[in-house]
């Protein structure tokens, strides 16, 4: 966004993702007229919704007799590795800022590894080597597939030992921080208080992101044995397989949910909606799903256990899903049976069994972990809400919970009183996730090059 004098002097050029002036522009503009200026420019945006220039009248700047006009977008072409991104996870949706924080202390190891937000969701830009893919990878011999196999399951039995230890070391982590009341913690603690609680979500994620590329290397080995697999039989072998304890607290839950679909004779339920027979039944369970939330890279997510309205919800949810373990074990069918029909020797079929197994060890493990990582955000998600508290008690922020749309080193700033647009930019942040809400954005950004066409939208380029 600009923000100029009608007659074009005193231009400032604010980012609009911080509400700050750009780096390098020398400016006598007070910084309670930037603020505001750049909140009115932003809501400008959101009506028009595309960039604007803001031009404020009079001799010096000031609010008086402002003029938004819309800015003409020139697209630019470029061959560089840092257009091409890949999205982090299967699409869970639009993902917090304050959860792309985390997955940016876990995997940023420089410029080229970086995790941004794109479409609200997190990506992360790729190496220039991963530009170069085959259309369909050539077969790997008997012997090299062997051979292929064996490292890939060994590495997954070193990520198995690694994942109950990560496991048992965050859950005593969260032990100790329980302990520690928020609400006592004096200003000055806040942010060491945040720092901790994100580190311990970030060391999850860094072994999911090891996981991740042990499982890639299982599929490269897999359709390299076998050839070309299915996109949705890849999504069921690969997804996660969560805890035994928390199938079966869940499961409970699901069949909660079917308890009250039923007792309403009919499919829909109002959010939070629970009938006074199963109240009893509802008030046992959430004590029982007090710690538990979602397995989900983002912050946001609360405990189903955190109110009797969540509870309700999740339980509608789970009730209408299918289990992922019936999907699992139809795909680990639907590939041995994909072997047989190609005529695959009894060793490449024993492979394609090994293989299938690793796959299970792999979907385990990150369970394991991606539990341990549910565990630590919810850690998080508390202290950044009693950050929130704080900053809004001083009219700092909104709400309480638009802690969860700013980074750590954001609300480092805020509570130091630094003077900017915090407000501003949880709500630019809210409003961007629910636009993009409903979105089925791409897999893979491609990088755009000079005399390309328009890129594909997001529900074309699903599953690129």
């Amino acid at each position: 966004m600009v923000l100029s004098n009608l007659d074009g002097s005193a231009a400032l050029r604010i980012e609009r993702a911080s509400m700050r002036p750009l780096e390098g522009q020398t400016h006598d503009w007070p910084l309670d007229l930037v603020e505001a200026a750049a909140i009115a420019c932003e809501r400008a945006e959101l009506v028009v919704g595309a960039p604007v220039s803001l031009e404020l009248g009079g001799d010096t700047p000031s609010l008086e007799k402002t003029r938004a006009t819309r800015i003409e977008l020139t697209p630019a072409f470029s061959p560089s590795p840092y257009r091409l991104v890949s999205l982090l996870s299967h699409d869970e949706g639009p993902i917090a800022p304050l959860a792309v924080d985390a997955l940016a202390q876990a995997l940023e190891q420089g410029v080229e590894d970086g995790v941004v937000r794109v479409y609200a969701r997190a990506y992360r830009r790729l190496h220039r080597a991963s530009l170069a893919q085959e259309p369909e990878a050539p077969r790997h011999s008997l012997v090299l597939a062997t051979r292929r196999t064996a490292e890939a399951a060994l590495e997954a039995s070193e990520l198995h030992a690694e994942a109950r230890a990560l496991r048992a070391t965050t859950i005593q982590r969260c032990v100790e921080l329980d302990a520690v009341d928020l609400a006592r913690l004096p200003r000055s603690s806040l942010g060491r208080a945040l720092r901790e609680r994100r580190e311990l979500v970030a060391a999850p994620q860094r072994w999911l992101d090891r996981a991740r590329a042990s499982t890639g290397t299982a599929l490269d080995v897999l359709r390299r044995t076998l050839g070309e697999i299915p996109d949705d039989l890849v999504e069921d072998l690969v997804a996660v397989r969560a805890p035994d304890e928390r199938r079966r607290r869940e499961e409970a839950l699901a069949s909660f949910g079917r308890a009250l679909l039923a007792s309403r004779g009919r499919d829909e339920l109002e959010p939070g909606d629970i009938p006074a027979e199963l109240l009893v039944h509802a008030e046992a369970l959430r004590a029982r799903l007090v710690d538990l939330r979602p397995l989900s890279l983002d912050v946001r997510p609360l405990p189903y256990g955190h109110s009797l309205k969540e509870l309700a919800i999740a339980a509608d949810r789970l009730a209408r899903m299918d289990d992922p373990e019936d999907r699992r074990a139809h795909a680990h069918e639907a590939v041995r049976a994909l072997a047989r029909a190609q005529g695959s020797s009894p060793a490449r079929q024993g492979l394609v069994r090994g293989l299938l197994s690793l796959f299970s060890h792999l979907a385990a493990a990150k369970g394991e972990v991606a539990d341990a990582m549910a565990l630590a955000s919810t850690r998080l998600r508390s202290a950044a809400v009693e950050v929130g508290t704080r900053l809004h008690e001083e009219g700092i922020l909104e709400q309480a919970e638009d802690a969860l749309y700013l980074g750590v080193d954001e609300l480092e700033e805020a509570l130091r009183g630094e003077a900017c647009a915090f407000a501003a930019r949880a709500r630019s942040r809210r409003d961007e996730d629910q636009r993009f809400r409903r979105l089925k954005p791409p897999r893979r950004l491609e990088p755009r090059r000079a005399g390309a066409s328009t890129p594909p939208r997001g529900d074309d380029a699903q599953g690129r």
